[in-house]
């Protein structure tokens, strides 16, 4: 069936057995329209000229990846005020598999399902009252030599883009001064470790050479 309207615009209809519920059709209409004006909103992030230039063109994988790392953080808040309010709390399902490490994790996981090529300007979307959360929780990661190179990048970067308002709020100086000392004190911690490894593997190899009495791998030491 073909039909047309006064905006000169024809439509083709199909008969279906689905059954349509219009309420849902309209929601689902909304939601593309709220991100395809997304998309073409530009960022502004405070103190910084030009952001835009630093990432990739927004899209809505990009819009929809910042919006995951937010809810990411809005879970971990509504956990951690239940806890305390009930200690028989149930976390939610998507904090399941962190009962036996930092639940912190969680959020730097969620920030490693995100494209690298849309993560930039996912985070520039990020919104400022959710990154003093991610900091500390990121912070927490470099420590404990959890994906520590992925948490420094992205550590970085935040700083970057928002440092005029870190730097300008007293009330985050302490969480600027542990995330430096935390990520100080991790990265140190893997390069002690990853200088144990490389000499162990020189010892190995130095056995090897005498035992076989040959030279190996001559250009990767």
């Amino acid at each position: 069936m073909l039909s047309c309207s006064h905006d000169k615009t024809i439509r083709v209809w199909e008969q279906t057995e689905e059954i349509i519920v219009l309420q849902e059709e309209e929601e689902i209409e909304r939601e593309k329209e709220y991100e395809a004006k997304l998309v073409e909103m530009e960022d502004v992030v405070p103190g910084m000229a030009g952001a835009e230039d630093t990432a990739a063109k927004k899209t809505v994988d990009s819009v929809r990846s910042a919006e995951n790392i937010m809810e990411a953080v809005e879970i971990l808040r509504d956990h951690m005020v239940n806890k305390i309010d009930d200690s028989k709390h149930v976390p939610h399902p998507l904090l399941q598999p962190y009962t036996d490490k930092p639940l912190e994790y969680f959020i730097l996981d969620t920030m490693r399902k995100v494209k690298s090529s849309h993560l930039d300007r996912s985070l520039l979307m990020v919104s400022f009252s959710y990154v003093t959360d991610i900091l500390k929780a990121l912070a927490l990661c470099v420590k404990n030599a959890y994906k520590a190179e992925f948490a420094s990048r992205v550590i970085l970067y935040l700083v970057q883009i928002h440092h005029p308002l870190l730097e300008s709020s007293t009330e985050l100086v302490p969480v600027l001064s542990e995330l430096e000392k935390s990520t100080t004190s991790g990265i140190t911690k893997i390069k002690h470790q990853y200088g144990f490894n490389l000499n162990a593997l020189r010892m190995m190899l130095t056995e090897i050479e005498e035992r076989e009495d040959t030279r190996l791998f001559k250009n990767l030491f």
